[in-house]
């Protein structure tokens, strides 16, 4: 399935939407919300997105660690106890959406729990219980200093996530970066990476996954 993110939906409390490229119908719906946040919260900007003809799919952030600059709190956020904490949450939240018959996606970043590949595919193995699946995000793996060496590091995050059981969907992007070189959301023809090199890179993924999600339907083109 070829997926499209559109605009901001402006009838949900979704930042997104994810649509099938060719019927358009919602494949899921992007929630202003991360693993940790209340359930209640969670619960609300559920329950306040339209019905539509498919599973109600929802795609929540994977959190960020600790909401500090502090090096030492940042680096406490992974630590044993951070890590239960993050698990917890996780199964409170995949128990309720089973309940509700809704399909949860996380999207690791960078910046949050699930950082990298390598912690990621650890995380889905020991959390195989669970009915939660991964929007993967290789790019959003990237950061500032990793940029030069994008290539090197597409091709790992393709080797190590190729025949993940819980990976359910594939965003295939680019990126910009800010003045302060921080790396931005970007699609394939106008983001600074060479867009051939991410698709080569990520062929293995891109080949083995059932849906692929880009930002612009001329990316699809691309693939």
């Amino acid at each position: 399935m070829h997926c499209v993110l559109c605009a901001p939906n402006q009838d949900a409390p979704t930042n997104q939407q994810i649509r099938d490229a060719n019927s358009g119908n919602v494949y899921a719906s992007i929630l202003c919300a991360s693993v940790g946040d209340s359930l209640s919260t969670i619960q609300s900007m559920a329950q306040a997105i339209p019905a539509g003809p498919g599973p109600l799919r929802l795609v929540i952030n994977c959190a960020d660690p600790s909401p500090t600059d502090d090096p030492a709190r940042l680096l406490a956020g992974w630590s044993p106890d951070g890590w239960a904490k993050f698990d917890e949450s996780l199964t409170e939240l995949d128990a309720w959406a089973s309940e509700h018959g809704a399909e949860l996606l996380i999207r690791p970043s960078a910046s949050g729990m699930l950082s990298d590949a390598i912690c990621t595919m650890s995380w889905a193995s020991r959390s195989a219980d669970l009915g939660c699946g991964l929007l993967l995000d290789p790019v959003g793996w990237l950061t500032g200093t990793m940029i030069n060496d994008a290539e090197d590091h597409l091709t790992r995050i393709a080797e190590l996530c190729q025949g993940c059981e819980k990976a359910s969907a594939l965003l295939i992007r680019s990126l910009i970066t800010d003045q302060a070189g921080n790396p931005l959301q970007a699609s394939l023809s106008e983001g600074s990476l060479d867009a051939k090199v991410i698709v080569d890179r990520l062929r293995p993924l891109i080949d083995w996954i059932e849906t692929l999600v880009v930002l612009d339907p001329a990316d699809l083109e691309r693939l």
